[in-house]
Parts: C-alpha cells; sequence; structure tokens
C-alpha cells in the first residue's frame, strides 16, 4: 500500500504566471478545489466550458448540483491549461473514452509524453490527479452515514473485504466502507473500465494493511476534513505533490 497520501509531501502553492507548469515523467500532481462558489463567480467561469458542457449544465434540476458541475469542468480546465498545450481554457478540447472517462484531444496534447488526467467529486470538493504518460485514477467520497452498509457491502464487496468489514466494530465499518469503496472506483478509473466492470471481483481491502491490485499502487488520500479519498497509479517510483486550486482567482 503506497500509505496515507497527506503523510507523504505536504501541499503547496503552485506558481504563478504564463509558463507551463513543470510535469517530469515520475510527478504526479493532486488539485484540490471548492466547488460552492457565488453565482457571479460561477457565470464567469462559465465561460471556460464548451457548448456541450453549457448544455449539459443547463440539465441539471438542481441551482447547487448546476453550480458545482460548471466550477467543476473549469475548474479542470484550467489546471489542464497550466501544463503547456498553448490553449487557454475555454478552448481546450476533450474527448471521451468508451466508459466516459475525459482526456485531452490528440491534437491538442503536445506535451511530451502526453498528459493524462483524472477527476472526481463529492458534495463541494473537486480531486483532479494529472501526470505524464501515466494511467492513473481519483476517487473522492464525503463521509457520511450509510443507510444499510451491510446490504451495500454485500453487492460491492468481494468476499475476504466483506468478512474483514463485518469482523470490525460498528463504529468503524462506515469509514472502512467508504474508504474501500474509493479505492475501488479508482482502481477502475486508472484501468479505464468505470462502473462496468464489477465493483465485487476487485480486490483492494478495507485496511491499511491490504494488499495492491497487481501492476498498480494505491494512496489513501485525506484531501480535507470530513473526506477520504484514494489515487490509483501505474506501478513504479513517483513524486506526489499537492495543490490547492482557487477559482475565485483563476488565470482564464
Amino acid at each position: 500500500m503506497g500509505g496515507t497520501l497527506d503523510c507523504i509531501i505536504a501541499a503547496r502553492t503552485p506558481p504563478m504566471g504564463p509558463e507551463p507548469l513543470p510535469l517530469a515523467h515520475d510527478d504526479i500532481h493532486l488539485w484540490s478545489a471548492n466547488l460552492d462558489l457565488p453565482a457571479g463567480e460561477v457565470a464567469t467561469l462559465a465561460g471556460c466550458l464548451s457548448p456541450d458542457e453549457r448544455d449539459r449544465a443547463a440539465r441539471f434540476h438542481f441551482e447547487r448540483d448546476r453550480r458545482r458541475f460548471v466550477v467543476g469542468r473549469a475548474t479542470l480546465r484550467i489546471v489542464l491549461s497550466r501544463y503547456g498545450s498553448g490553449e487557454a481554457a475555454a478552448r481546450l478540447r476533450l474527448r471521451y473514452g468508451a466508459q466516459g472517462k475525459p482526456a485531452l484531444d490528440r491534437a491538442q496534447a503536445r506535451h511530451e509524453p502526453p498528459i493524462e488526467f483524472n477527476l472526481a467529486h463529492s458534495q463541494e470538493l473537486v480531486l483532479i490527479a494529472v501526470a505524464a504518460g501515466r494511467a492513473l485514477g481519483v476517487d473522492v467520497e464525503f463521509v457520511r452515514p450509510i443507510d444499510d452498509l451491510e446490504g451495500m457491502a454485500r453487492q460491492v464487496c468481494t468476499t475476504d473485504e466483506l468478512r474483514s468489514l463485518l469482523g470490525m466494530p460498528t463504529a468503524l465499518r462506515g469509514e472502512a466502507f467508504l474508504r474501500c469503496w474509493t479505492r475501488k472506483e479508482a482502481c477502475l478509473k486508472a484501468i479505464g473500465t468505470g462502473l462496468s466492470f464489477p465493483l465485487e471481483h476487485v480486490q483492494v481491502g478495507c485496511t491499511a494493511d491490504a494488499p495492491e491490485p497487481p501492476g498498480w499502487t494505491l494512496h489513501d488520500l485525506r484531501p480535507a476534513p470530513g473526506f477520504l479519498g484514494a489515487l490509483v497509479t501505474r506501478r513504479g517510483a513517483c513524486r506526489i505533490t499537492r495543490f490547492g486550486f482557487d477559482a475565485r482567482h483563476p488565470t482564464i
């Protein structure tokens, strides 16, 4: 197990300016941002979105969800524009794989090796992981009570994971289940299958000493108070840096 990420490296503020943000082959950058911004700032950020993203935003039933989607997509675009594509955030073109995983359009992927990224959000928090030529996946969950936790666990946990979970004191099971869930989602997003692959066939464990998926390294995250997450990357030496992003003062 790679360990809890906030014990590995401290967060720092990204350098500002027009110069591309350096990203070596062994770098992984993990960005976090708050999605809950005032309406006026959300409207400004909406200018970064593509027409299809604006259409998607308009289909959200609840205003809070619409705003969070706008801020999340704008944040992703602004972050990706920092890596030397030569394009402004609003002009980046994203393509989507068969399971909906986003990627930069190949014609704009001027970084060598190509930029890989993944994002996840829960409540007001978004996480974006960025690497150069290295498959990765990230997930985050707000820690909350779970109705019928045992029933959910029986649907998504392996036999060993379920046995481990039900062997814990009741008070510890909720966080352990969410830890297992974020690991599974991050793993499947890194592989590229998403939730189309049955979660109950993915063995990641519920405890700190659980085995890692073959060929992958798993890092547990505590990206903000009240949140759990996981980052999964191709196995190999890497240097992980956490950045905080303030979407209220972006360079668009």
